[in-house]
């Protein structure tokens, strides 16, 4: 069993990451992207193509760690969560963790997405 898992760490300084304007080729065989950067509050913006070209396996789920303050923008529709939005008066989805602490995003492509819980998700709807 593989137990090693590739991390993209985002470190850079006000460092928002959008995989729909970078090329498929340019990150790959990864399974984890960190938001890395704790004085700065970061934007991941991916659709459910980035999820699937950026992992090394077919239906293996993108894991993103993040703190409170970090956001992701989901592209594209299709994108589906369950549980509850834990801050309905905030923007976005606060969501609930529901996959061994990990709330999971799930795209009608079979694209998968886990993500900390302290992150908030636009782009989803909640079931």
């Amino acid at each position: 069993v593989d137990h090693e898992r590739d991390v993209l760490g985002q470190h850079l300084v006000g460092g928002d990451l959008d995989l729909t304007v970078i090329s498929d080729a340019a990150i790959v065989d990864i399974e984890v992207i960190e938001l890395a950067n704790f004085s700065v509050d970061q934007t991941l913006t991916l659709n459910a193509a980035d999820v699937l070209e950026v992992t090394d396996v077919a239906g293996e789920p993108l894991h993103v760690i993040g703190r409170d303050g970090d956001s992701i923008i989901l592209e594209g529709g299709g994108w589906t969560t369950v549980g509850a939005d834990t801050d309905t008066g905030t923007a976005g989805i606060q969501p609930t963790a529901t996959f061994f602490g990990w709330a999971e995003f799930i795209h009608t492509s079979g694209a998968v997405l886990l993500v900390d819980q302290d992150i908030t998700v636009t782009g989803a709807v909640v079931v």
